[in-house]
């Protein structure tokens, strides 16, 4: 199984996976580089490892995205109002089971021409992978 392409193209780019505790699954984390760090899981089917492509950063991204509405709102700024992503890692930080892990998730943005207003919400989420 080839992970180039969750690695980046620099050699050593990656961090070592982060294993279940009955080794039939695993964690990569992206390097950390530019503003979107996402993880990937990975399961054993047979004999061939199988990225589990469930859509998982992105509902992850949506509670984040909740929370950065609730501060606009707060702030009196429409819903509508441009942001700029500064930051947005997520990262798989162990197993508590073979089925469930921790995963930290934050996300930083800025009023798109207006760097001072900035909004953040970070989470840690327990991913609960049901395959």
């Amino acid at each position: 199984m080839e992970l180039y392409d969750k690695c980046g193209p620099g050699l050593g780019d990656c961090k070592p996976p982060l294993w279940a505790p009955d080794s039939k699954r695993f964690a990569m984390n992206a390097p950390e580089q530019g503003r979107y760090n996402p993880t990937s899981f990975y399961q054993l089917k047979g004999d061939k490892w199988e990225e589990l492509d469930d859509g998982l950063n992105d509902a992850l991204d949506q509670v984040l995205e909740k929370a950065i509405a609730a501060q606009m709102k707060k702030r009196g700024l429409r819903k509508k109002t441009e942001l700029r992503l500064v930051s947005n890692p997520f990262k798989t930080i162990n197993w508590l089971d073979s089925d469930t892990a921790l995963v930290y998730g934050s996300k930083g943005e800025v009023v798109l021409g207006n760097a001072d207003v900035g909004f953040a919400a970070s989470y840690l989420f327990t991913i609960k992978i049901n395959y």
